[in-house]
């Protein structure tokens, strides 16, 4: 990575994501990513959330105690829902949960 660039996307992109196995994980790990295709990078720089995949949609929970928790929903069952934010992995009891919902903002 360029040294101008870094500051840039350590304040930014390596939030959620990892590069070089430094900082983020809760998005894609962005050191595999097409690196080389300057549009690529350009129409990720301007428009980072142009495609996101299914795994790494954002959703909303929202709990029985008035709490709203923003994050990766990772797994589901009949009994808990597991949600990764960008500092925890949260497992919440679906009957704490009182709704669950894609984000309309990703």
């Amino acid at each position: 990575m360029p040294r101008a660039a870094a500051p840039c996307s350590r304040a930014l992109c390596q939030q959620c994501h990892s590069l070089f196995d430094v900082d983020g994980k809760v998005g894609p790990d962005l050191t595999g990513s097409n690196r080389g295709d300057l549009d690529y990078i350009l129409q990720n720089i301007v428009d980072p959330n142009a495609v996101i995949p299914n795994d790494y949609r954002a959703w909303n929970l929202d709990t029985t105690d008035d709490r709203t928790i923003s994050g990766i929903l990772k797994q589901q069952d009949d009994k808990s829902v597991t949600i990764v934010t960008a500092n925890e992995t949260l497992v919440v009891p679906r009957n704490e949960i009182k709704s669950l919902k894609e984000s309309s903002f990703q």
